[in-house]
């Protein structure tokens, strides 16, 4: 019995990938629509990991969602898919205005079908990777990926729990550069349903084990958990979604270990529940930003001043509370201080590793 147990922590992946794989040849083979295809693979493995998170859960405490059904639900039929609208449209009209141009091909397309799905995972992965860094380093992208970032569980719930503002451009730097090249139709399918697929399994508390030369090249769920750690140290790096490349070329891969981080989500997270809050805050949040940009005028604080004061630009961050006279200084914008929020705020984005 123990060994049966640990060939499924093994086996749970490739059987996931497999089902991914075999969906997605069998739906193109019937000659169904790309954005068909795409949903029903990508359903069909979200409610297969949605059972086996009950059956084999990686964490009992993380079986709960961390938000009600509905607004679960809410995020992935209006936030996801508007998101994913918002990335095809232009990546469609792209296609069409290049093919109208005659732009010539520069894609492989004699090359077997495995490593043209290898190389647009790779290509993919190339801006995919500096946009999802930039949100996390950008205070006005943050407060709207911090969405995804947000609750205390990692399950399958969250690899949907995006705003549409967030995952359209996520998705669009994915197919770009494929777009440009001239890939056929059949490979940005490929490659949309094996980025989706991967993002469902990576998100879900499903008890699997991964070797970690796998973990070094592909983002499986041990190495995306740490993406997700409370602890800024440990999430502050493994930005690929689908390879690991770039983290591996630019020192922000973050090895797994053990069990896993110890907390996922944000530290001091003031996401509001309910789906109309957590679609309009981060709209009000970053206009609060913007009008308040400081001009970079330094001045000295009264030994009174004890605001939590910071710039909500990179330099400044992680933007931990502090008082003015740690701070040094504060920014005034024209005539007042620009003093931002409370404490407690949690909309800054994390900083980057100075490592």
């Amino acid at each position: 019995m123990g060994r049966l147990r640990v060939g499924l922590d093994y086996a749970i992946l490739p059987l996931f990938l497999a089902c991914a794989l075999g969906g997605t040849y069998a739906l193109l083979a019937a000659k169904l629509p790309s954005t068909a295809v795409i949903g029903l693979v990508m359903g069909s493995l979200a409610a297969l990991a949605a059972i086996l998170e009950r059956v084999r859960p990686q964490r009992h405490d993380y079986v709960a969602l961390d938000q009600p059904l509905p607004t679960e639900l809410a995020h992935y039929l209006f936030n996801y898919n508007l998101g994913y609208v918002l990335a095809i449209v232009p990546i469609t009209l792209l296609d069409t205005e290049l093919g109208r141009r005659m732009a010539p091909s520069l894609w492989p397309s004699s090359s077997p079908l495995a490593v043209q799905i290898a190389l647009a995972g790779v290509l993919g992965e190339m801006l995919s990777y500096w946009q999802h860094r930039l949100v996390h380093r950008i205070p006005w992208f943050w407060r709207f990926h911090s969405l995804h970032h947000s609750g205390s569980r990692m399950n399958v719930a969250r690899g949907a729990r995006f705003h549409f503002v967030d995952i359209a451009p996520a998705l669009f730097f994915v197919l770009f550069p494929l777009v440009l090249l001239r890939a056929p139709e059949e490979i940005l399918t490929w490659t949309a349903t094996l980025c989706g697929s991967l993002g469902v399994i990576e998100h879900s508390n499903i008890r699997l084990v991964t070797p970690q030369w796998l973990d070094r090249i592909l983002c499986t769920p041990a190495v995306h958990r740490y993406h997700h750690s409370r602890d800024r140290a440990e999430s502050d790096g493994n930005f690929g979604t689908a390879v690991m490349l770039f983290d591996h070329l630019f020192g922000t891969y973050v090895q797994p270990s053990g069990a896993g981080p110890a907390e996922v989500g944000i530290a001091q997270d003031t996401t509001r529940p309910g789906f109309a809050a957590q679609m309009l805050d981060p709209f009000y949040s970053g206009l609060a930003l913007l009008n308040s940009r400081p001009r970079w005028f330094p001045r000295a604080p009264s030994k009174s001043t004890k605001a939590c004061t910071r710039s909500a630009w990179p330099e400044d961050l992680p933007g931990s509370c502090r008082s003015a006279e740690e701070a040094g200084r504060t920014f005034v914008s024209a005539d007042e201080v620009v003093q931002v929020g409370a404490c407690a705020e949690s909309s800054v984005a994390p900083a980057e590793r100075t490592a």
